[in-house]
């Protein structure tokens, strides 16, 4: 294994035992389950993948060419770049996406589709139709046209996001598929009702309400899920996704209602705020942990996206 492989596969895939045997599982014990948090604290802190450095720019460019599906969609952003477009429109898994040709990790994810982060399959797996789904931190659509493509007609996706450059993108995004389940929310989602200033770093794929080291900060409004899902009339939660950079228990605090009430499922990023996230939802008597392709549930707090499930 080539140390650029090796380095992405600690990023995006760390090496930690999934339990395919879930009914034999053994439970894990307290020091272990703390020795993954602090590992993942330190091996995956959120400002090398978000500013997409050097070295991971080499990691994600390596992983799209030994991906031969990637190669179509590589070839079109690089013709972009050369042609000095600013922006690109790639069709992936049913879904078309109109994103930026810098090096953010948006253009990554589009060129990748489902297979730039392993938890998007089987979060989409869950999906069923009718459902409602929130997608806190929707950037340019990559998981709300998807979700909306799984919850038909008859359910629908509240998509957040607040960046205003990000939200056009989003927007376009959505007609483009005809997503008319898809209800747009330009607001961030924190535990209170308001106004804030949120920090963005100037990529498409990065803005916060609590990182103070970005450094270009703006006036948005900030909702609570709690406050939002009676004013567009929606009778339930069944699924939430969340990649808010840090934020992450500010918007739990601000649905803990709906989360007594309807027991989502929770998809978050295990990013600086990983430990208190799950404490939080430790509190609402949730269990940690992800699945695999296959369905199969593991207590593994590798990095990348945790789940989060109702015991």
């Amino acid at each position: 294994m080539s140390p650029t492989e090796g380095r992405w596969r600690q990023l995006h895939n760390p090496p930690a035992v999934r339990e395919h045997r879930c009914a034999f599982r053994s439970k894990p014990n307290p020091s272990t389950k703390q020795n993954r948090l602090l590992r993942l604290e330190q091996n995956r802190h959120p400002a090398e993948i978000i500013h997409c450095s050097g070295v991971v720019r080499r990691e994600l460019l390596y992983r799209a060419l030994v991906t031969p599906s990637t190669w179509t969609p590589l070839l079109r952003c690089a013709i972009a770049r050369v042609l000095k477009r600013t922006r690109v429109v790639i069709r992936r898994d049913g879904v078309s996406l109109e994103a930026g040709t810098g090096e953010g990790q948006g253009g990554w994810t589009v060129i990748s589709g489902e297979q730039y982060e392993p938890e998007l399959v089987p979060w989409l797996n869950l999906l069923k139709p009718g459902q409602i789904v929130a997608d806190i931190g929707a950037n340019i659509g990559t998981y709300s046209l998807r979700a909306s493509n799984r919850v038909g007609e008859r359910g629908t996706v509240v998509a957040f996001e607040p960046m205003p450059n990000t939200l056009e993108l989003l927007r376009r995004n959505c007609a483009r598929n005809g997503a008319s389940n898809i209800v747009i929310v330009p607001k961030a989602v924190g535990a209170e009702v308001g106004r804030t200033t949120l920090r963005t770093s100037g990529h498409h794929s990065s803005a916060s309400i609590v990182n103070s080291a970005f450094s270009i900060g703006f006036d948005a409004e900030i909702t609570t899920i709690d406050y939002i899902l009676p004013e567009l009339k929606l009778a339930r939660l069944d699924h939430v996704k969340m990649d808010i950079e840090g934020a992450e228990p500010l918007a739990l605090q601000g649905m803990e209602t709906t989360i007594r009430s309807y027991k989502p499922t929770i998809l978050f990023e295990a990013g600086p705020s990983v430990r208190e996230t799950i404490n939080l939802l430790s509190s609402f008597s949730y269990e940690i942990g992800r699945y695999d392709v296959g369905g199969c549930w593991s207590a593994d707090l590798g990095g990348g996206n945790l789940f989060a499930r109702p015991h």
